[in-house]
């Protein structure tokens, strides 16, 4: 049975299943495409490795058994797509800016990153409970408030820290600025 639906095209960590023409059987994550091979990583060896597609008889892409064919396909558009990212990389700070810049406001790092899905929030977020913070400090005193907001600010620099900085590394691993795992 071949997968109509694997047009959705591959992605990185898509867990794939491939067996050799001689039968051995080899699992892992799907990593990039390259012209004639694909590169996945090994969980059991923690290594990654490259394989020629010629040596393919059977494919399954996340449990579900895919032609060789359009797997071919799918490779060489992953290889496409990876190569026209590479030409126009989006921004790719270092991870210790992303994370400096989140310590003075969380999401500026992931406005750094040009990451705008979470960058809006987590400065309104971090923006509120520091202007609280500084009111209640400065004028009313309620220590329950005061800590709140506090409380609210702190978890938000410290995920704008955690994941602004995941980010940037994986980024710049991807750009090959950074070695891989």
């Amino acid at each position: 049975m071949c997968f109509i639906g694997l047009a959705a095209a591959i992605d990185i960590n898509d867990q794939v299943e491939l067996t050799l023409d001689g039968g051995e059987t080899v699992q892992g994550w799907f990593v990039r495409g390259e012209p004639g091979h694909v590169v996945i990583h090994l969980p059991k060896t923690g290594d990654t490795t490259r394989i020629p597609l010629s040596m393919l008889s059977d494919i399954e892409v996340n449990g579900t058994p895919v032609s060789s064919q359009n797997f071919e396909s799918e490779i060489r558009q992953a290889h496409e797509d990876w190569l026209q990212w590479r030409a126009d990389p989006p921004a790719h700070p270092a991870p210790v800016w992303v994370a400096v810049s989140s310590v003075a406001l969380a999401g500026s790092g992931h406005a750094l990153l040009g990451d705008w899905q979470n960058a809006p929030g987590l400065i309104v977020a971090d923006a509120v409970g520091m202007s609280v913070a500084a009111w209640e400090f400065g004028h009313q005193q309620r220590v329950n408030v005061l800590l709140g907001a506090v409380a609210v600010s702190t978890i938000m620099k410290a995920y704008g820290i955690s994941n602004g900085s995941r980010k940037a590394r994986a980024r710049r691993r991807k750009l090959g600025f950074e070695p891989g795992r």
